[in-house]
Parts: C-alpha cells; sequence; structure tokens
C-alpha cells in the first residue's frame, strides 16, 4: 500500500489518538493557529470532534508543502507540542514534527535518509531537508521528474522550495494485507455489543476499516495505543452478531482463543437504576450481579443470583485514576456542556431488555448498591474468569436510558461515546505493564 503524504497512515492515526487523549480535541482553532488562511479554508468543518481531527491531519499530510513554502502539518504539530505543555501526549507530537524536519517519516529506524527515500520516491524529484542550514535527509515526491529542491524547516516549520506535495511508500498496517504482528502480544481485548458501541470505541481508539483483522469467522479490529516513554498496548475491539449474554459469553472465548489478551473490557450502554446516575454517566462494574436464575414454586420465584466481581487490579486502578475531563468526541442530546461522572457499583445483568420503571426498580431491590442493568455483563465475565487463563476483566458502561417507559435511543450514541473516551482514560494510566515490555526486560 502506497502512503501519499508526509507520515504513514498509522502515525496519522496516532497523532489523532494522542490528541484526543490529551484533551485537545476541543481546540481546533488553536492547532491551527499560523497555518496559511487559504488552506485552512478549505478544510471540512462539519463532523464530530474526532472526525475533525482526522479530516485535518489527513488534509495536511496530503498537501505537503504548500507553494508559498509552508508545511501546514509542521505548523500543527508545534502548536500541538505547545498545547500538550508537559503532557506525556507531547513527546507523540514532538517525535512527528523531528520525523518531518529530518526527512524520516516513512524510514525504517536505523536507515539512511537519503537511501530509503531515493528508494521509495523511484527516481523522482526529492526535497533535501535542512535545519538551521545542515542537511539532514530527504522527502521524495514521486512525480517521475528529475529535480532536487532545498527544503528549510526552521523554528517556524516552513518550508523554503518547490510545492509539490511529498510522496513515499507507506508502513504496513494491523489489517488484512499489513505485516502479521506476534499473536501473543495483545494487552486488553475491548468486547462491545452493537454497532454505536463498536463505532465508539474504534473512534476513541483511532481504529478503522484498514485495521480489520478476520480470524475464524470473526472480525476484529487491532490497533497500539502509545503510552508515555515510547512503550503501548496492543488492542483488539470486537462486536458479535447479537447482544445478550449468550453471544458476549461466546464472543470473550473467541477473543481469549485468538488473541490470548492480558486484560478484557466490555465497553458499551446500559440503563440508570438510581436517580444520582444521569443520562451520559459512566458507570464502572465493582460486582456484575445476575438475577435471571431462580426456582418457580407455588408461593413465587425465589432468587438465586450470582456475582462475579471485577479484576481487583483493574478496578484498584480505576480508583487511583486521575481526574477525568469527561471530553466526549460526540454532543451531548440535550445540548448542554455538561462532563458525564463516574460512578463505582454493581451492575445488574440479564436476558430482557428492560423498559418498565417497575421492573427496573424491583430489580435494583434485589441489592442496594445496583445502579445499573444491561445484558451482556454476566455472559462476558463468565467467560473470562472460568478460561484457564483466568483474563483481567472489568465492565464499562454508559448510560442511555433510566429503563423506563419512556425510553429511547437518543442518547446511545453518546453514551457509547462516554464508556469509550473513558476507557482510553483508564488504558492511558497504563493499569498493567504492556506485554511488549516485559517480554524485552533482561
Amino acid at each position: 500500500m502506497k502512503n501519499t503524504g508526509l507520515l504513514p497512515h498509522e502515525e496519522i492515526l496516532t497523532l489523532r489518538g494522542a490528541i484526543i487523549s490529551a484533551g485537545l480535541a476541543k481546540s481546533r482553532n488553536a492547532l491551527l493557529a499560523g497555518i496559511d488562511a487559504a488552506f485552512v479554508a478549505g478544510l471540512l468543518d462539519e463532523g464530530s470532534l474526532g472526525a475533525l481531527v482526522l479530516t485535518d491531519l489527513d488534509a495536511m499530510n496530503m498537501a505537503g508543502v504548500l507553494v508559498d513554502g509552508s508545511v501546514p502539518l509542521a505548523a500543527w504539530l508545534k502548536n500541538a507540542v505547545a498545547l500538550a505543555g508537559v503532557r506525556k501526549e507531547a513527546a507523540i507530537f514532538r517525535q512527528a514534527l523531528e520525523r518531518i524536519r529530518g526527512g524520516t517519516a516513512h524510514e525504517p529506524a536505523g536507515s539512511s535518509p537519503m537511501a530509503s527515500q531515493q528508494s521509495a520516491s523511484g527516481g523522482g524529484p526529492q526535497f533535501t531537508v535542512n535545519i538551521s542550514g545542515s542537511t539532514v535527509g530527504a522527502i521524495a515526491t514521486g512525480h517521475g521528474a528529475s529535480a532536487i529542491g532545498n527544503v528549510n524547516l526552521g523554528v517556524g516549520g516552513s518550508a523554503q522550495g518547490p510545492g509539490q506535495p511529498p510522496q513515499a511508500s507507506g508502513v504496513s498496517s494491523h489489517g488484512s494485507g499489513a505485516t502479521p504482528h506476534a499473536e501473543s502480544s495483545i494487552d486488553f481485548a475491548i468486547l462491545t455489543a452493537i454497532e454505536v458501541e463498536r463505532k465508539a470505541v474504534c473512534a476513541a481508539f483511532s481504529l478503522t476499516d484498514r485495521d480489520r483483522v478476520k480470524k475464524d469467522g470473526r472480525v476484529y479490529w487491532r490497533g497500539k495505543l502509545p503510552l508515555a516513554d515510547g512503550d503501548a498496548y496492543e488492542v483488539v475491539v470486537a462486536q458479535p452478531a447479537d447482544m445478550g449474554n449468550v453471544e458476549a459469553a461466546l464472543l470473550a472465548s473467541d477473543v481469549i482463543k485468538h488473541w490470548q489478551p492480558s486484560a478484557a473490557l466490555l465497553v458499551g450502554i446500559a440503563a440508570s437504576t438510581n436517580k444520582d446516575v444521569k443520562l451520559g454517566d459512566v458507570v464502572v462494574g465493582r460486582t456484575v450481579y445476575y438475577y435471571e436464575h431462580g426456582k418457580v414454586t407455588p408461593d413465587g420465584t425465589k432468587p438465586q443470583p450470582e456475582m462475579i466481581n471485577a479484576d481487583s487490579t483493574l478496578l484498584n486502578n480505576v480508583v487511583a485514576l486521575p481526574d477525568w475531563d469527561g471530553q466526549v468526541l460526540t454532543a451531548r442530546p440535550d445540548g448542554s456542556a455538561d462532563a458525564p461522572q463516574v460512578h463505582r457499583g454493581v451492575i445488574a445483568s440479564g436476558e430482557k431488555v428492560i423498559a418498565s420503571a417497575a421492573a427496573r426498580d424491583e430489580i435494583a431491590t434485589r441489592h442496594r448498591k445496583i445502579i445499573a442493568l444491561e445484558m451482556e455483563g454476566y455472559g462476558f465475565s463468565r467467560a473470562v474468569w472460568q478460561s484457564f487463563e483466568r483474563v483481567r476483566h472489568l465492565d464499562i458502561r454508559g448510560i442511555c436510558d433510566d429503563g423506563s417507559e419512556t425510553k429511547d435511543d437518543r442518547w446511545h450514541k453518546y453514551a457509547a461515546a462516554a464508556a469509550a473516551s473513558f476507557a482510553m482514560h483508564f488504558l492511558s494510566d497504563r493499569p498493567v505493564e504492556p506485554r511488549s515490555k516485559a517480554a524485552n526486560r533482561p
């Protein structure tokens, strides 16, 4: 696969993820400050915050060097470094900026910048990249003509030279045409139940259709979440054909079989059973409470609930998390600017969609700490808990309705995005050691 931009698509997705995790997706104007006004005016201006970040990055990456010699992506990265401040994501922006300035955006580590770019361009014209007057590399444009122009990326991130957009060979993605990763290197599997949940998770983790991987009839989305100090989590996302505990259990079993993850998250939407847990809030399950088991007698049904606790390591890390800014990549249906609150408690799991206030309240009375209702937590937790590997597990839910007769789908997209955003915040805090780092220890 050929890439026609300054950076490979995989790195553009990493930059988008870093902007989101740094809480800068709302700072679009500040990120675009100092970039050619005509170029900025031509950018798309509709879509979610996350989508706009990606379209901006793609446009700047494809544009390369403008006719006035400026490099929009370099200026954007400078702004991102400044806005990120002491956040760990600043290192990601700084590294990408240095790769553009050094002309090493498409070369493997340790290779010669000049030789690598000449090979990628197939003999096409090149921009020789200089910083403060010293030549350090080249960016191939691949237009087939024989020409070389000087590009000087100074403090302002502008380029002095011809205006052709750079072009070079890309880097393999995680998709079906990519170089395969080690099968045992997955850190987190993120399971969802329905499409709106899976799309929200993929958006939060910058995964696209290019990242699809097929295994034994299952389709997964595989990617990488950059962490501080250059480490990263390997992540896979999955969605079953239908919702419910049985489907969730089958999917969890297949995920463990195919990927052997260190930990698994179930991320999606749920109904609230508590007036203090409001629409758009996030619930983290300390325990999943399965309320369907029981014995039917002439005197009524005698309940026989089953409870499965969340993994203690993951839950302890949730408790100790730094404050979440509550940034969600989807607008609230009520038009307010309220940030979602995070609650920890018991999540009730059953086999039926609850659309009755009376039924909701009856379930909630069975355990005084029940604060949410859903249909997959038990199947997911049971499959993971009884697996030979005993994978760490946690249930994270965004509140989309109150389980009453008036419930509707208006909050589904926002609630799914809130749960996905919190999951990103949680993983960015590094709750467990990445397998890749552990494997490389002496």
